[in-house]
């Protein structure tokens, strides 16, 4: 039965069928295998791993439709939650579909940084893996993003300089092509 998962204590990594990581879920997170609410079911699985040791619990359908209908506040969270992450999963799609792995890289310090600071606990391979490009690729990047003094970085942190700079980067190449506009 078509169920939601609680993560209560530990961390898991979801990986798509060819091993992107699509998403790592802390202590609090919750997903969903198959969406309870959803006609159209995936074609490919999402594989689950876990980082440390964890307890899960699950909320079925047949238990959490009757919670919605005595509790609207409930339901009015469920939705705000399912479209916080349809907005991630649309920034997930950004980023694997970025015009190139700067804009990738840029997309991801855009959203993900703290006071201009990103601080990557699994380091440069782990960056490499959430924007699905080798390391080679994303050194190349941050090099390019490092000359255009946007950002720099020392060993597991990076910094941005200029944040206005770095969200005109990703617009100024993020902009389709006049020959697709004519289309």
């Amino acid at each position: 039965m078509p169920a939601i998962v609680f993560l209560l204590d530990g961390s898991l990594d979801i990986y798509t069928s060819n091993g992107v990581l699509f998403s790592t879920l802390k202590s609090g997170d919750f997903f969903e295998p198959v969406s309870i609410f959803s006609q159209i079911k995936p074609l490919l699985p999402l594989y689950i791993r876990a980082r440390t040791n964890c307890i899960v619990t699950t909320l079925d359908k047949a238990i959490l439709l009757p919670m919605f209908d005595r509790d609207p506040v409930l339901s009015r969270n469920y939705m705000k939650l399912s479209a916080d992450k349809l907005q991630n999963m649309l920034c997930r799609l950004e980023h694997f579909t970025a015009a190139t792995p700067s804009v990738a890289l840029s997309l991801y310090l855009l959203r993900n940084h703290t006071h201009n600071t990103l601080k990557l606990p699994d380091g440069f391979a782990g960056l490499a893996r959430r924007l699905n490009i080798s390391r080679a690729t994303l050194y190349r990047a941050l090099s390019e993003l490092e000359q255009l003094e946007l950002v720099s970085h020392h060993e597991k942190t990076i910094r941005i300089l200029d944040h206005q700079g770095l969200f005109d980067f990703v617009r100024s190449h993020a902009q389709p092509s006049a020959e697709f506009l004519s289309e």
